[in-house]
């Protein structure tokens, strides 16, 4: 979580409803959780954007630098369709909440914007980019990895690994 001082804050917060979100996440410019939710409750179509190089929405990025529980929520608040977005790679937020170590709080409020999320699938680095969401139907023996075995991978909470075999009991098969 990247911290800055006032003066700082008051120089990239000027003008910031007019501004990127999303270039705001991928710049160095340093934010604090109530700035960001001070800005989408301000503007809600900042959580709308979307990253046309990467298909990143404010959610993707936000869940990415496990980003506190009032951000998400606020994003959620604004944009609840962003949980169930794909970016250019066919990853939702919710995987980037569990890789990157999110508390499992954001991970449960995640999973309720987007339960089936839970059946997320990591595709193996260069594979063929992915299908649409109704041809993805996970053919039997899919050895693909799950967020349950993301979760493992990444010393997730306990918490956290029950919210995601309690949202699909199937994973821990």
């Amino acid at each position: 979580h990247r911290q800055l001082r006032r003066q700082d804050l008051l120089q990239n917060m000027a003008g910031f409803a007019s501004s990127s979100l999303i270039e705001l996440f991928k710049s160095d410019a340093p934010l604090l959780p109530r700035d960001i939710v001070s800005a989408v409750e301000a503007e809600s179509s900042l959580a709308t954007e979307v990253d046309p190089e990467t298909g990143n929405t404010a959610l993707h990025y936000a869940c990415c630098m496990a980003a506190p529980l009032p951000v998400v929520e606020a994003l959620l608040g604004a944009n609840k369709a962003a949980a169930r977005a794909e970016d250019a790679d066919g990853n939702i937020p919710l995987m980037g909440a569990v890789a990157n170590g999110c508390p499992a709080a954001v991970v449960k409020a995640v999973l309720r914007a987007h339960p089936a999320g839970a059946r997320a699938r990591f595709s193996s680095v260069g594979a063929p980019p992915p299908k649409p969401p109704s041809q993805r139907a996970a053919p039997a023996g899919d050895t693909r990895h799950t967020l349950l075995h993301s979760a493992a991978c990444h010393g997730a909470s306990a918490e956290t690994v029950a919210a995601l075999i309690a949202a699909w009991p199937g994973a821990a098969r």
